[in-house]
């Protein structure tokens, strides 16, 4: 999920990471490691509404259960 440099503060960016997690729930997936914020924008440079972090988590499919 990319967010601008007003949602990186706390706790705005919280919704990012929310919606990272519901969006692998709706497709069956688990955590595969730690989540991360990737910066890729010159911080300060960039203006609140500019685009410069993605959150990102590894994934992999979940296991299904016996049973």
């Amino acid at each position: 999920t990319r967010i601008t440099k007003a949602q990186v503060a706390h706790p705005q960016i919280l919704a990012a990471f929310e919606a990272v997690e519901e969006w692998m729930r709706e497709r069956g997936l688990t955590y595969a490691g730690p989540c991360r914020e990737i910066y890729f924008a010159d911080w300060d440079a960039a203006g609140p509404q500019d685009p410069v972090c993605d959150v990102a988590f590894p994934v992999a499919e979940a296991k299904a259960t016996a049973g």
